[in-house]
């Protein structure tokens, strides 16, 4: 489990909801959904290859989660990290689209 899902886990144990909990902490309730979620991050593998995923953060390292539900997540070690490499170049602040 990581960070965002103990945090999402404990408030839900504690019976608020995130706009309860985004007073609580002084954030705004978008705030407590990125902690819970993680950011979406433009990320560069192998030095050329670019992605758009969901970053969810472990101890032992990295997974970069694609949006499209039929990809797998990419799990990156702390050695994976340096030696692939793999950098966060970039954060979504905002999508737009039509779909």
């Amino acid at each position: 489990m990581n960070v965002g899902q103990r945090i999402k886990q404990r408030r839900i144990d504690l019976g608020i909801d995130a706009e309860e909990l985004a007073l609580k902490i002084g954030k705004s309730r978008a705030t407590v959904y990125r902690y819970e979620n993680g950011d979406i991050v433009i990320a560069l593998i192998n030095g050329n290859d670019a992605t758009c995923k969901r970053l969810m953060k472990y101890s032992g390292g990295i997974s970069l989660i694609s949006l499209n539900s039929k990809y797998e997540p990419l799990v990156f070690s702390k050695k994976d990290i340096e030696e692939k490499p793999v950098a966060i170049i970039g954060k979504v602040i905002e999508l737009r689209g039509k779909f």
